[in-house]
């Protein structure tokens, strides 16, 4: 029998607050519609040489659910677009779209906060641990947009290892 494991990240782990509220530190476009990152990671259990000790086995991915709250505004130009989106890889491939570039018009000077949430479809490209994830965002103006992360943002992996 073959046992899953079950890990949750929370992406945004700061001090105690009086209402319970964090945020990641804010993070700034510069470029015209070039991605910037608002969060990294790489999943891959904290054990920097675990591939020298787990050669013959693999970690496949059973499922894995996202919850991201993710707030953004533009700095003095009330009128321009934000776009984001999710991504995950397994650890050094091809980038995957957990949902698609989402784009914001005229997205205001005050924070407004978005929410995706949901199971990652799987594919060949996103389907085992280790494995990378990130939310990138850009603006269609010169230094406009600015991007932060809830703390109530995580995501849940279930995995299971696989033997040959």
């Amino acid at each position: 029998m073959t046992l899953g494991h079950d890990f949750s990240i929370y992406m945004v782990q700061n001090d105690l607050t009086t209402d319970g509220i964090q945020y990641s530190t804010e993070i700034e476009t510069t470029t015209i519609n070039t991605d910037v990152e608002v969060f990294s990671y790489i999943f891959n259990l904290g054990f920097p040489d675990a591939d020298l000790y787990m050669s013959n086995v693999s970690m496949s991915i059973l499922y894995a659910y996202f919850e991201i709250h993710c707030m953004f505004k533009c700095n003095a130009d009330a009128g321009a677009d934000i776009t984001w989106q999710a991504q995950a890889r397994n650890n050094g491939d091809t980038w995957t779209d957990l949902f698609a570039a989402t784009t914001y018009g005229n997205i205001g000077t005050s924070y407004l906060e978005k929410t995706f949430k949901g199971y990652a479809t799987l594919s060949s490209t996103f389907n085992e641990v280790p494995f990378d994830f990130r939310i990138i965002f850009q603006s269609d103006t010169i230094n406009e947009g600015r991007a932060k992360l809830k703390n109530t943002s995580y995501f849940q992996v279930v995995f299971k290892e696989v033997k040959p």
